[in-house]
C-alpha cells in the first residue's frame, strides 16, 4: 500500500486525497494553507521510495489584506454547534480562502512522532462560495478542547484571521442561546449563497 505524508512549513501534517485511477498509478491532491516549502514523504509497503522526500514550494496569491471577516469570530463555542465564519473577498483578487482549526499545541517539543494525525487534531471545515462574493466557512466541532482558528486567503492571513477558540461541552452552554445563534448564522450564510 502507498503511504503519503505531506508536512507544511511549520512541521504540521496536511490533509491529502489519494486516488488510484488505474492499477499502480496514484493521484495525490492537496490544497496548501501556508506559503513556503512543503515536504512530501512517500512509502510503499512500508519502504521509503528511492526518490526520497519531495520538496514543493507554495507561493502566495491575491491580496489577503483586503479581505474582511464579516461575522463568526467567537472565543467560545459548544461541541455540536454548527458554526459559520463569513469572509468578504471581493476586493482581494485571485485566490482561495482556506481554514484550519486545530488543537492548540502543548508545551512538549514538536517531533514527527509526537504529532497527532490530521484526523485527531483538526476539525473538518467546508468552504462555500456565496453568490454575493463572500465566502462561508462552516464547521461543527465534535470534541472539547482548546483550538486555534486560522483563516487565510491565497496563503496569507486575512486581517484578524488567527484566533484561539475554546470548545466546551454543550451542557456548559445555554441550549436556547446556541440554537438561536446557530439559526441566525446559517440563515445568513444560506441567504448570501442563494440570493
Amino acid at each position: 500500500d502507498l503511504d503519503l505524508d505531506l508536512i507544511n512549513p511549520d512541521g504540521r501534517p496536511l490533509r491529502l486525497s489519494v486516488n488510484q485511477d488505474v492499477p499502480g498509478v496514484y493521484q495525490c491532491t492537496y490544497q496548501p494553507h501556508d506559503t513556503g516549502r512543503h515536504v512530501l514523504k512517500a512509502k510503499y509497503g512500508g519502504t521509503e521510495l528511492p526518490i526520497g522526500p519531495i520538496a514543493m514550494d507554495a507561493a502566495p496569491t491575491g491580496h489577503a489584506e483586503l479581505c474582511a471577516i464579516k461575522e463568526g469570530v467567537r472565543s467560545k463555542v459548544a461541541v455540536g454547534q454548527e458554526c459559520v465564519i463569513n469572509v468578504d473577498t471581493q476586493d482581494a483578487g485571485k485566490g482561495q480562502v482556506t481554514c484550519r482549526i486545530y488543537k492548540k499545541p502543548g508545551a512538549a517539543p514538536k517531533t514527527e512522532k509526537a504529532l497527532l494525525s490530521v484526523e485527531e487534531e483538526e476539525i473538518d471545515v467546508e468552504v462555500v462560495e456565496n453568490a454575493d462574493g463572500t465566502i462561508s466557512v462552516l464547521y461543527n466541532p465534535t470534541q472539547a478542547g482548546d483550538y486555534v482558528v486560522e483563516l487565510k486567503f491565497g496563503g496569507n492571513f486575512v486581517p484578524n484571521g488567527s484566533f484561539d477558540q475554546k470548545i466546551l461541552p454543550a451542557e456548559e452552554f445555554d441550549e436556547h442561546e446556541i440554537e438561536q445563534e446557530t439559526s441566525m448564522q446559517y440563515e445568513s450564510a444560506q441567504e448570501a449563497q442563494y440570493d
